[in-house]
């Protein structure tokens, strides 16, 4: 849970300073020889990954191929719980309402 804030935190001051509203997804894996530990690097490990510069793709598949080969464990076994990631690009535009 507290992760969670600390990287919410880091990327809406991120956000903010940029003056910009944006979706992200951040991965965080726990596995053997590597447990992650507080919060603290949680939110300091954000704001170096967003002070850096950002990598472009041209689809969100190609952005999937390129997260997926620096995982541990892999995409597919994230996917299985992330509801958003799963919906992406599935969401009703506001255009199509009217």
């Amino acid at each position: 849970g507290g992760c969670y804030y600390a990287q919410r935190l880091a990327v809406a001051e991120k956000l903010a300073q940029a003056n910009e509203q944006a979706g992200v997804f951040v991965f965080r894996e726990a596995y053997q020889g590597y447990t992650p530990t507080g919060v603290w690097l949680c939110r300091e490990l954000t704001r170096k990954a967003l002070s850096q510069q950002p990598t472009t793709f041209s689809s969100f598949n190609s952005a999937q191929a390129y997260i997926h080969d620096k995982l541990q464990l892999g995409l597919p076994s994230h996917k299985q719980n992330m509801s958003l990631i799963n919906q992406f690009g599935r969401q009703t535009k506001l255009v199509e309402w009217s």
